[in-house]
């Protein structure tokens, strides 16, 4: 439970308030200890290893719902959950997967090829967070350059909306999101050559930046450099 509590306060902050994060990780006692122990038993569960460190893990209901997936702060974006993802999903044979991804998580679950199915609002001491119930076929493949490629229509709007909101720089590429036809992932380098991942919705006529794109941060992988 220390890697999940430390992940979600150190990670999600981005997206959920103080209060939100409060409100997710709720208290310890020794009976949420046993009801966690006792859900990782029943479901196929994998941990991801660095030396003696545990620095991810992820476990999987026998229906296809993948229930927990946490990775270290210090750990993202290294492909460790790609590696229990794509683990769990060869131990448990299902013709669809879901889960409840939060806000942080659904571009990383978007890339690997699930879709957004619903959002809910969730409510924790009364405190109210966000996150999606995503769906994944088998046989979907993750994002990749080649999808439905957007047309030039499509990037005027696009341009026009991160103009709108005030962002400069040069665009490097446009990816369509799987499963959607008006929301789409935009790749955008400063003077300084610094690239970033943005989520542009013409649904909703919003530009959402999502992380510094780096060594670690790939975005599109080739099926056979996946790890």
């Amino acid at each position: 439970m220390c890697l999940f509590r430390e992940t979600v306060t150190r990670v999600n902050c981005r997206e959920y308030s103080p209060e939100q994060i409060a409100a997710w990780l709720g208290p310890v006692t020794d009976d949420v200890r046993a009801k966690w122990q006792a859900s990782l038993l029943q479901h196929q569960t994998y941990l991801a290893w660095l030396g003696n460190t545990v620095v991810g893990f992820a476990d999987m209901a026998a229906t296809g719902y993948l229930d927990r997936l946490y990775v270290s702060a210090d750990h993202q974006g290294e492909g460790i959950a790609t590696k229990l993802v794509t683990t769990l999903m060869q131990a448990v044979p299902m013709a669809v997967y879901t889960t409840d991804a939060s806000i942080t998580a659904r571009p990383f679950f978007e890339a690997q090829g699930f879709h957004v199915t619903k959002q809910n609002v969730v409510v924790r001491n009364e405190i109210s967070l966000i996150n999606f119930t995503m769906k994944k076929n088998r046989r979907e493949k993750r994002l990749n350059l080649a999808d439905k490629e957007v047309t030039q229509l499509e990037k005027m709007k696009i341009i026009g909306l991160f103009r709108k909101e005030g962002f400069t720089g040069e665009y490097e590429s446009f990816q369509r999101v799987s499963g959607t036809d008006r929301e789409f992932f935009v790749v955008m380098s400063n003077e300084q050559g610094i690239k970033a991942l943005f989520r542009a919705s013409l649904m909703l006529n919003a530009v959402e930046f999502q992380y510094v794109l780096d060594d670690k941060h790939t975005f599109v992988m080739k099926d056979d450099e996946a790890s």
